[in-house]
């Protein structure tokens, strides 16, 4: 099991030697506990081990069989700050993280995606970082348990632009916290998240008002959990906070129109 907060070394076989290199004098990551001993560490032919970053290690990277290896051209080495971490790849419009998540890829491309942390309570995560894999416009909607609040007073976070990323860490108690974002439009994250749902009372009403002014390509309009589409010839247009359905949308009575976006 690999150390929090720990550097390792990856040592990767370059394949030029048609057998295992055995290094002397550093340790493998095993351990024997029937002797309580270390084991001799062995990098495989084509393959590689992670070590941790001990002055051992360095001295061998530096003066050692390491350093010997490398220089004959059957060792490379990269130094790690977490070999354990894994990219998480979505594409789905509904994403539920776990506590296993570290960073995350989500392609926004076909629709507005939600996430979901995990809860705050006893979470361990060092940090968790969202980001967007592909190149649109879609909300990504960033959304806490209940009970933990988003930097101590909000409930969502949104990335709006193509580059926009966040990371966040959980205080382990009571909600998650922003270490470090990036948002390319000044959009992400800057617009507060609302949504506003209005229920058809008189079908020859076609146009509602939004609360506020939703932020350029935030908006997204559900007829009864049908996704539209804006444009004259299409579902429906915007004029400042005033949504305005195109007279093709047959509405009857009990019919719910949802928005959500950011202002």
């Amino acid at each position: 099991m690999y150390q929090r907060n720990a550097r390792y070394l990856r040592i990767i076989h370059t394949g030029l030697a048609r057998r295992s290199v055995y290094l002397t004098d550093i340790d493998a990551p095993l351990v024997n506990k029937a002797q309580n001993q270390k084991q001799p560490a062995y990098v495989p032919v084509s393959g590689f081990i992670n070590v941790l970053l001990t002055d051992r290690v360095i001295m061998s990277y530096q003066q050692g069989e390491i350093r010997k290896f490398m220089e004959g051209g059957f060792l490379q080495v990269f130094i790690l700050d977490n070999p354990a971490l894994t990219v998480t790849n979505s594409s789905v419009s509904n994403l539920v993280l776990t506590l296993d998540d570290r960073f995350v890829l989500i392609d926004s491309s076909s629709g507005p995606v939600d996430v979901f942390l995990p809860p705050s309570l006893g979470n361990n995560q060092d940090s968790l970082t969202i980001k967007r894999s592909s190149a649109d416009v879609n909300p990504i909607t960033v959304h806490i348990q209940p009970g933990d609040l988003l930097d101590g007073s909000v409930t969502s976070y949104m990335l709006l632009d193509p580059s926009d990323w966040v990371e966040l860490f959980p205080d382990g108690a009571t909600g998650w916290w922003r270490s470090g974002e990036y948002n390319v439009g000044g959009g992400g994250g800057g617009g507060t998240p609302m949504r506003v749902q209005f229920e058809i009372a008189n079908p020859a009403q076609y146009s509602y008002n939004l609360v506020g002014i939703p932020l350029s390509n935030t908006l997204s309009l559900y007829l009864n959990g049908i996704a539209l589409t804006e444009g004259v010839s299409r579902d429906y247009t915007r004029l400042g906070n005033v949504v305005t359905l195109v007279p093709s949308n047959i509405l009857f009575i009990g019919d719910y129109l949802l928005a959500s976006y950011a202002i």
